[in-house]
């Protein structure tokens, strides 16, 4: 999912990332993000919301057409907010199911992404 779509969370101005690759192809992806505590909380709550209303919908970019699938599950309770879904994304034929896990704590914002397979 990552190399097509940028992140939505991208919209805070600090931010750094890591990908890990696992066995089989599986990865996970770290992102942390830093901005004021009530900047995170409306942004994160604007984006989780408009993620869960709509179970699927088309993503478009310029290059790629993805149809994504989402599902809410639970994530434990960490910081001051937190969030989780799978997302199903399909493109060019490809199916990639991600494990997507949101944890704000103060000013820091962590954002989990694992590919399932």
């Amino acid at each position: 999912m990552g190399s097509t779509v940028d992140s939505p969370y991208a919209m805070f101005p600090n931010q750094g990332k890591r990908v890990f690759a696992g066995p089989g192809g599986t990865q996970l992806t770290e992102e942390l993000y830093s901005a004021p505590p009530k900047d995170l909380s409306t942004g994160v709550g604007r984006i989780m919301t408009a993620m869960g209303a709509c179970p699927s919908y088309r993503l478009v970019t310029a290059s790629t057409v993805a149809e994504v699938r989402t599902q809410a599950v639970p994530v434990p309770r960490l910081g001051d907010e937190q969030g989780g879904q799978v997302l199903t994304v399909t493109a060019g034929g490809r199916r990639t199911v991600v494990q997507q896990t949101v944890i704000r704590d103060g000013a820091v914002l962590l954002v989990l992404q694992r590919s399932l397979r």
